[in-house]
Parts: C-alpha cells; sequence; structure tokens
C-alpha cells in the first residue's frame, strides 16, 4: 500500500492524461519523457498508462432498460413499505430549564417578602 502510495505521489499523471489527450505543451512533454527515462520503473509505469488509455471499454452483456426500471421500481415500493415511526420530542432540556426557573423565581420571592 505504502509502494503504491509512493509510486502515485512520483507519477506525473497529469502530464501522462495531458499526453495523452493531445494537450500538453512542448515544456509538459519535456518534462514527461525527462521522468520516463529516468528509470525502468517510470518506463513501465508510462507504458501501463498508455496501455489503460488505449484498452477499448467493454461493456459485459447488453443494457436492458425495462429491467433496470423493474428494480427501481421494485426498490421503491419496498421503501414505501417501511413503516414510519414518528419520534416524540423529549423536552428534557425545557422541562429542566423550566423547573430552575421556579425555583429561582420562588427562591427570589423568598429573599424579597423576607426583607
Amino acid at each position: 500500500m505504502l509502494l503504491l502510495l509512493w509510486v502515485m505521489v512520483q507519477t506525473p499523471e497529469h502530464l501522462i492524461v495531458r499526453f495523452l489527450s493531445n494537450e500538453a505543451t512542448q515544456e509538459e512533454q519535456t518534462k514527461l519523457f525527462e521522468w520516463v527515462t529516468a528509470s525502468a520503473d517510470n518506463q513501465r509505469v508510462f507504458y501501463n498508462r498508455i496501455t489503460a488509455w488505449e484498452k477499448p471499454y467493454r461493456h459485459e452483456g447488453e443494457f436492458n432498460a425495462d429491467h433496470a426500471w423493474n428494480l427501481l421500481n421494485v426498490k421503491i415500493d419496498l421503501e414505501n413499505q417501511k413503516p414510519v415511526t414518528v419520534l416524540k420530542p423529549h423536552f428534557t432540556f425545557l422541562k429542566i430549564a423550566a423547573a430552575l426557573l421556579v425555583l429561582v423565581c420562588a427562591a427570589f420571592l423568598s429573599w424579597f417578602l423576607s426583607r
């Protein structure tokens, strides 16, 4: 894992992508080719990126839109059938605050009347 992370940090991915998409400037191409020729590992990484870039995407099997819609509808129906639980809010904070307010008012009233 650490080796993979090190390789990714050391690989100028942005330059490779810009080169493969024909968007790299001359300076970027020079930097990329200097990196490629610096080591055999860099050449291997560059070759792997080129191979992956040129590899055509192949979707296994055919996509059936009707089947996909049916699956989605089944999932939606299952979600709609779940019971909805309504949570009753517990006003514990407000209850405590009200009790403290009553105590403070009673203490103040007691103090005021005893004067």
